[in-house]
């Protein structure tokens, strides 16, 4: 996958210090959104659920250069979902330690995502969410119906056989992720791999207003200190009188900007002067971050807020974050069991993510793509030599060997 860059969500200027009510609230009426009702064997599910997304979130951090990283911790865990219906024995475990799935039936795994799957789009009619899955089968490849049915009856997941040959293949999976983000996401593959006999899809795409938008009259240039020492110049928004949920401690400030009638909102994280984002990433863990959101922002505070538009894109193969996180047997060829899918033995080849946000005066409009591809384990073994290795000539009736080598650097 193409790597592009991005600007970072967790980087933003703002002046705090006052205490009047902005003048920007939207004019209709708001009424508060109500909670999502979740039975009470799946509470601790969400806690799981944030669990992981901050692991992904640093595992990534750890092991990617790119100075801004914009990921959707909710489709890859939908899409892993899925994938976890047809695994089995210690790939099945593995996956489960990874998704946090302890303490629950599969059933009871499977009633979660359904339960988010029809509340996260209704809870707030001023703001549009939209999530998609798909599983795309190669034409002829034989699927167990168990596999498709469990996915079908909680993920929603539309099932499509397709001839992976066809010259239209990689346009129609293409063109299914683009309708699901809004034209956001048009080119989640690159290519078809004449290997991959499935694909299992999850898209998600979010559009929301802020409850408190900024007047576009009082958006100027603005000097954006980059990480590498670099002075951008950026469009910053501005509200001047303004209250919102706002915490400040040690290492960091932090404010909350709800959307719509409050069901969604962006908290964002801004180190102080004197302390570096990596200060924040250290301290970075669902725990830490819940304490925030639970019993930090209580009240609302009167804020001063400076806030830059942007636009980026984001693209990540995750095999080396999963397997990093605990689940290295679903991506290697002799120890995947995805017996849940098809009696012919199946592992993940690559669990790709692409992702899209832009964020203005009016809101944030955001869309992310997972997917995994999966390959036959009887295919033929992947031989790339491209580190050093050792060579051998010989003679094959006696076995003689005339040379041997070390190839240790080539140029």
């Amino acid at each position: 996958m193409k790597k592009k860059t991005f600007f970072s969500l967790l980087t933003f200027a703002m002046l705090f210090a006052i205490s009047c009510e902005s003048p920007y609230e939207p004019p209709q009426k708001i009424e508060p959104a109500q909670p999502i009702e979740m039975p009470a064997a799946l509470t601790t599910r969400i806690a799981q659920g944030n669990e992981f997304a901050f692991n992904l979130f640093n595992k990534i951090l750890q092991t990617t250069d790119d100075k801004n990283v914009f990921i959707s911790p909710l489709s890859v865990d939908f899409a892993l979902g899925m994938m976890l219906n047809g695994a089995n024995s210690e790939t099945r475990e593995e996956m489960k330690y990874v998704l946090r799935h302890s303490g629950l039936t599969d059933v009871q795994v499977n009633e979660y995502y359904r339960i988010m799957l029809d509340a996260l789009p209704t809870i707030d009619p001023l703001t549009k969410l939209n999530i998609a899955n798909s599983i795309w089968c190669n034409k002829e490849f034989p699927v167990r119906q168990s596999f498709l049915d469990v996915n079908a009856r909680y993920f929603d997941a539309e099932i499509r056989n397709l001839d992976f040959s066809s010259p239209t293949a990689l346009q129609t999976i293409n063109a299914w992720a683009a309708q699901q983000t809004n034209n956001l996401i048009e080119e989640v593959l690159d290519a078809i791999d004449p290997d991959a006999v499935m694909y299992i899809l999850n898209a998600i795409y979010f559009k929301g207003i802020w409850t408190t938008q900024f007047d576009r009259r009082n958006t100027a240039k603005a000097t954006f200190f980059a990480e590498n020492g670099n002075e951008n110049q950026v469009y910053m928004m501005h509200i001047p009188e303004g209250t919102f949920p706002y915490y400040s401690n040690a290492t960091a400030q932090f404010l909350d900007m709800s959307y719509g009638n409050g069901a969604f909102s962006m908290t964002v994280i801004l180190p102080h002067e004197w302390r570096t984002l990596q200060d924040v990433i250290d301290n970075l863990s669902s725990d830490y971050f819940n304490d925030i959101v639970e019993n930090r922002f209580r009240q609302r505070t009167g804020v001063r807020v400076y806030f830059p538009r942007f636009r980026t894109e984001f693209e990540i193969e995750l095999n080396d974050v999963l397997i990093a996180l605990g689940m290295p047997s679903a991506f290697c060829v002799f120890t995947a069991d995805f017996s849940g899918i098809s009696d012919v033995p199946l592992f993940i080849s690559s669990v790709f993510h692409s992702t899209f946000v832009e964020v203005n005066e009016e809101g944030t409009e955001a869309a992310a793509v997972t997917g995994g591809t999966f390959f036959l384990s009887e295919a033929s073994p992947f031989f790339r030599a491209d580190r050093p290795f050792i060579f051998v000539i010989r003679e094959n009736s006696t076995g003689a060997i005339l040379f041997m080598g070390k190839m240790g650097d080539i140029r």
